[in-house]
Order: C-alpha cells, then sequence, then structure tokens
C-alpha cells in the first residue's frame, strides 16, 4: 500500500505518484507531474542577499619563495594564478618564465568571510596543481587553511596565510 508522498523518479526528470490510483481519491482532477526542483510558482520569489566583507577580515595571503612574490586576495574576490597577463596580472610578471606554470593555471576565491579555496582551471594545468601533496582536480573548489602549500606544477609553490584582523 503507498502513501500519497510516495514518489519515485521515472528517469524523466520528473517525480511521480508511486501510488496505484491514490489521485483519483482526491477531489478534483489528478494533479500534474512538476519538475524536480522547479519552483513553486505560488511561493513569494526570495530577494537576492548581498554579502559583504567582514571588517575583522583582512586578505588572505600568497607567499611564492621560488620567484619572492606576496600577493595579497582580498575577502569577496578571486585572484587568477598564472603566467597570462590579462587574466592573473599579480602573478603573470614573476611567474611568466616558468613554463612549468600555465598561462592560465590555478585561481585562489576568498570568500566575504574569509574562508579560501583554490581550483584548478578547467580544462586542467598541463603539469597540474597540488594542495599539500593532494593532485587537484580541474574545475574543483578545494578548501584552503592556514599553512597550507599550493603547487604550480614541480617548481613553484606558495604558502597560505588566512586573515584574520581579531
Amino acid at each position: 500500500m503507498s502513501t500519497p508522498w510516495d514518489e519515485v523518479e521515472d528517469g524523466s526528470g520528473y517525480a511521480v505518484d508511486a501510488g496505484d490510483d491514490y489521485d483519483e481519491e482526491l477531489d478534483g482532477p489528478p494533479r500534474p507531474p512538476r519538475r524536480r526542483h522547479e519552483p513553486d510558482p505560488a511561493a513569494p520569489a526570495a530577494a537576492p542577499v548581498a554579502v559583504l566583507p567582514d571588517p575583522s577580515v583582512g586578505p588572505a595571503v600568497l607567499r611564492f619563495m621560488e620567484v619572492g612574490l606576496t600577493l595579497s586576495v582580498a575577502p569577496g574576490t578571486v585572484a587568477g594564478l598564472g603566467r597570462d597577463p590579462e587574466w592573473a596580472p599579480g602573478t603573470a610578471g614573476a611567474l611568466g618564465p616558468h613554463r612549468t606554470v600555465s598561462a592560465r593555471h590555478a585561481s585562489v576565491a576568498v570568500a566575504a568571510d574569509g574562508t579560501a579555496t583554490v581550483t584548478e582551471e578547467p580544462p586542467g594545468a598541463v603539469n597540474g596543481t597540488r594542495l599539500n601533496g593532494t593532485d587537484l582536480i580541474a574545475g574543483r573548489p578545494y578548501p584552503l587553511t592556514d599553512g597550507d602549500r599550493v603547487w604550480l606544477g614541480a617548481r613553484i609553490s606558495c604558502t597560505v596565510t588566512l586573515g584574520r584582523r581579531c
């Protein structure tokens, strides 16, 4: 015996009633199937919420010891890491001569609350990106913590310091 909330997905992306003829017992015509994740048309629209940077949070700092570069990434921003001067203006000058670093190798995003992630840029860096010895999968953000080491290829790395001003 099924219950009114027994629903299955039939492969079409629609949730369908798994009951045999339950809808026929309800007053009125049977309800049409609704696509999963489709918003309820009767629900009021949610207003967008702006997330402002927390004033107690400072920038994340990336120190590239091999090339003598220190890069600050402010909360609420994303910095490209690579040799392309238009896409990665903060690192292109120092990393330009290093052919083991891709033009658009990886990016570091710092959220308004100071949390940070590193992402290897799709379709992937030729020489790979590693976080503390773990190879990154292109397009997937990985959380950063204080003291993490991010490697761009085999020869260039940076140490991460997350900014907290308390």
